[in-house]
């Protein structure tokens, strides 16, 4: 009997969308085996559609087999753990993607990937840089004061003095040789996202399933995925839920088990709770507004939506031309204690900044952000044990009213790993 409970999942980059690796022997060649959440991959969507057979028939019961549809047209789920880039970068080098930051690139469309730096003096909003190579309005850093590391937003930089200004203020001024770590910020790149064939940016799947001789496989092509939740609460480990889109399969009996080499990527996550902080401030601010959050569970938005024909035009691409980016709303919800200041933020119309981090130490470092939002509607009492609580429900915006204009500055959302 083949287990049910030892899960695997490998991903590959396609040349040609619908094409993956041409057999077991590639797939180790190319492909990037990756740890996933066990419980949290289904294969019960792998099933080829079926279309009655109509014809006429001399009795009532009569019925014509079944004709096999496209192999395709599916999509499965599973989780990952959010966990930083493994590594650090030295002082004037960019820091360097991971597999979770490559596969952000490609369910967002963009990546920026700032240097590591230390800094010659600043203040509490702004840091004069020793190195600035690659560093864009939009981008993170994180400031590293008396121990512990701040994600913090670039909104102007000064190449001629080498100075960042940052969205939100900083514990205390940044001094001569504070260390400031490079961070990958992760961002929805339209341009990237409207045409799946451009590149192509399809990817190819292996799952999957059982040990040893009796590890079974199924293969995914033309593939194209998006962030569907975030789960960030108390005492656990924060969570990345991603919904994958599948234009063609193949199922067990037609793909030969692969013998791998290396490891898959993956690193532990760091649990919510300790060095954990979440900023609700008022857009256009750099105060800090450091809140009590209980629970925030986010809704990234950035579902490719399949273009759908009836012929066959790449192999692998059965009735289905590529993928386009649906349009969608990011949102989040969190659970608080209660604060008068929130409904009247609602009732006239603030607009806010939200900012989500948990600094598990350098190469462990993770944060979500929306540069610009609103509170979406009437904030509802709740409890929070024996206190009262509230729930917020926050629509993220675009930031179109300052600073650059590209696509890293406008993000609606952005997920940041350092």
């Amino acid at each position: 009997m083949t287990p049910n409970n030892t899960t695997s999942l490998a991903r590959f980059a396609e040349v040609t969308q619908g094409t993956g690796p041409a057999n077991a022997a590639a797939w180790v060649a190319s492909g990037v085996r990756q740890r996933h959440i066990m419980e949290s991959l289904d294969l019960s969507a792998f099933k080829q559609s079926t279309i009655e057979d109509e014809r006429s028939q001399d009795d009532v019961q009569g019925y014509e087999q079944l004709i096999h549809g496209i192999k395709g047209g599916v999509e499965f789920g599973h989780e990952l753990y959010a966990h930083g880039l493994e590594a650090t970068a030295v002082s004037g080098s960019d820091v360097v993607q991971n597999e979770l930051s490559r596969f952000l690139q490609h369910c967002m469309g963009g990546v920026h990937l700032s240097n590591s730096t230390v800094a010659t003096g600043g203040t509490t909003t702004t840091a004069v840089l020793t190195a600035d190579t690659s560093i864009a309005i939009g981008c993170y850093l994180w400031v590293e004061l008396d121990g512990r590391r701040w994600p913090r937003r670039v909104v102007a930089f000064n190449n001629g003095t080498n100075t960042v200004t940052f969205d939100e203020v900083l514990p205390r001024a940044v001094a001569n040789l504070d260390v400031i770590h490079g961070a990958a910020t992760h961002f929805f790149d339209e341009d990237a996202l409207n045409d799946s064939s451009i590149g192509p940016t399809t990817w190819s799947w292996l799952l999957s399933q059982g040990r040893g001789a009796d590890r079974e496989h199924w293969e995914a092509n033309g593939c194209k995925s998006f962030v569907e939740s975030i789960a960030l609460a108390r005492n656990t480990a924060p969570k990345l839920g991603f919904k994958t889109l599948v234009a063609s399969f193949d199922t067990p009996e037609q793909i030969t088990d692969p013998t791998w080499t290396v490891a898959p990527s993956g690193a532990a996550p760091v649990s919510i709770g300790a060095r954990t902080h979440v900023s609700l401030g008022d857009y256009g601010s750099t105060a800090s507004q450091p809140m009590h959050a209980v629970e925030v569970a986010i809704k990234p938005g950035g579902q490719p939506a399949p273009v759908d024909t009836l012929t066959e035009v790449e192999l692998g691409m059965p009735g289905r031309a590529g993928y386009g980016l649906t349009r969608d709303k990011t949102t989040a919800t969190l659970k608080t204690v209660f604060a008068q200041n929130e409904l009247t933020d609602f009732a006239s119309g603030q607009l806010r900044y939200f900012r989500w981090h948990r600094d598990g130490g350098v190469g462990r470092l993770v944060a979500i952000g929306f540069a610009r939002c609103e509170i979406r509607e009437t904030p509802s009492t709740s409890n929070i044990g024996p206190s009262m609580g509230m729930d917020l429900e926050l629509h993220a915006l675009k930031d179109v009213a300052t600073i650059a204009d590209t696509d890293l500055a406008r993000s609606r959302l952005v997920v940041v790993l350092g």
